[in-house]
């Protein structure tokens, strides 16, 4: 056992990144720390020295809160393990964040490990941590037996179908987790079956968070019948993953008898015209959804009428939120619309109107050239690159941080966010369907040279077009604009829409 004072004898030649005066960490502070030592600071030294690795500063001057988030200091698996040896005595963190930490299985067990001494955190974060399903069974074991753990957040760990099961298993036997977030996975079809036996059996979980996974029409009917027999749910987020129109009229059926769900997220799932027809008779009928999001979903502008119409019938209807992003919408919704926010505290999100669209067909060529090129997310990546002095093969292996040599959805969206890079959902996912081309869900490198190399021939030839139309506006002559249509007909033109 490492004495206190032969750390003191020791500490200047053992790299730590605390770089602290000896004022502030002499002999008689770590004496003092020792003896009332109830966070575990001066044990997390010495267990660092032990491990071999180094000491984070943030733990030791943020370890008395209660709140407790330590997001991307590249912990490891020894990092974490060092992590849990205070964490064991420590009574103060109640909700521990550890995202983007890369501590692995092996850190996970660490973990568990310590969450059955701890007996005060009840709410823990290990999204983006590269977690396999030796991690994910280890962690379900222990939350099958826990009666304290309230939110759990696995988020973008790859997780697939095998850990859906075990994930499932644990939550029909758990009754004290009230939120799950599971976005950013690789969930398919055959994790259908098992979260409708979850959300069957299961009471007790309040939100439960599956965007951004592979969950199909086959594992939206499932899904859908397990929510039709929950009976504790309120919050499901489902965006971004493949209902159609099968999952979208099963999701309805589940409408009509649910009567705890409050928001429901199937944003981006295309939902066609048929699908939204039926989940408008869905919500004609139901008295407790109070938010509804389906933007991003193919149902034109009557499917939008068609929407704000039931809620219009249903005079018993909750509904505060109806969120149409980038759906456009007649003048007939409008009118609909401005009546019920008037009459009922309703807020609708949609997209343009079609007065709006023919406000855009009086823009000039050049105008509207100009446009296209402003708004193309990819763009944004490549006025990035440039102020960054990256290359696209720096700019790929900064955002492949598990060196796949492909990037998942949850990658490339944290990623921007990482970097700063200002787009909203609607150019993400634009961003996403453009390079996927294979619809494999993730984006190789060959992608994404594919994807700039097309890029830069459109916005060579918009560029060129533009210099042309200014130079035919200055001699004040009809422009010819053969050039343009020439790469209309091109293939590439995806980048553009």
């Amino acid at each position: 056992m490492i004495t206190t004072q032969t750390w003191m004898l020791t500490k200047k030649d053992y790299d730590t990144d605390l770089d602290v005066d000896e004022e502030d960490y002499g002999e008689a502070a770590y004496l003092k720390l020792e003896k009332h030592d109830t966070t575990g600071a001066l044990q997390y030294i010495r267990c660092c020295e032990q491990l071999g690795v180094v000491p984070v500063r943030f733990f030791l001057r943020h370890h008395q809160e209660t709140k407790f988030v330590m997001r991307y200091h590249g912990l490891g698996s020894k990092g974490a393990q060092a992590l849990c040896i205070p964490l064991e005595k420590n009574t103060y963190i109640t909700k521990l964040n550890l995202e983007g930490n890369d501590v692995e299985s092996a850190g996970v067990v660490s973990l568990c490990k310590m969450l059955t001494e701890n007996l005060y955190i009840t709410e823990i974060n290990l999204a983006e941590n590269n977690i396999s399903s030796e991690g994910v069974e280890c962690m379900c074991e222990f939350l099958t037996n826990n009666n304290r753990i309230t939110l759990l957040d696995l988020s973008g760990n790859h997780l697939g179908d095998h850990d859906a099961k075990q994930i499932a298993s644990m939550l029909q036997k758990n009754t004290t987790l009230k939120k799950l977030y599971l976005s950013y996975n690789r969930f398919g079809d055959d994790s259908g079956l098992h979260f409708k036996d979850a959300l069957s059996y299961n009471d007790t979980l309040q939100l439960l968070d599956l965007s951004w996974n592979h969950l199909r029409p086959t594992a939206g009917v499932l899904i859908s019948e397990g929510v039709k027999e929950n009976v504790g749910l309120k919050f499901l987020n489902l965006r971004m993953n493949g209902f159609s129109m099968e999952g979208a009229q099963a999701m309805a059926s589940a409408l009509t008898v649910n009567r705890t769900l409050m928001e429901l997220d199937l944003s981006a799932n295309r939902i066609p015209l048929q699908g939204i027809v039926s989940i408008s008779k869905g919500i004609n009928t139901n008295e407790v959804l109070v938010s509804l999001k389906l933007g991003h979903n193919p149902m034109t502008a009557a499917g939008a009428l068609c929407l704000l119409a039931a809620i219009q019938g249903n005079e018993n209807s909750e509904m505060k939120t109806l969120d149409l992003s980038e759906v456009y919408v007649s003048a007939e919704f409008l009118t609909m619309k401005n009546t019920l926010e008037n009459e009922r505290d309703l807020t609708v999100i949609h997209g343009s109107m079609e007065a709006d669209i023919k406000r855009r067909n009086t823009m000039t060529k050049k105008e509207y050239l100009k446009k296209l090129l402003m708004k193309n997310p990819i763009t944004k990546i490549k006025d990035y690159m440039s102020s960054n002095g990256l290359r696209l093969i720096d700019f790929f292996k900064q955002l492949d941080r598990d060196q796949s040599n492909s990037l998942t959805f949850d990658e490339l969206k944290r990623g921007f966010e990482r970097f700063e890079i200002e787009m909203t959902d609607a150019e993400i996912m634009k961003t996403i369907r453009l390079l996927d081309t294979d619809r494999s869900g993730d984006i190789d490198f060959q992608e994404l040279v594919a994807g700039d190399k097309e890029h830069k021939l459109l916005r060579r030839a918009l560029l060129k077009e533009i210099a042309i139309l200014e130079e035919e506006e200055k001699k004040k002559v009809t422009p010819n604009s053969s050039l343009l249509h020439s790469f209309i007909a091109f293939p590439s033109q995806r980048l553009l829409f």
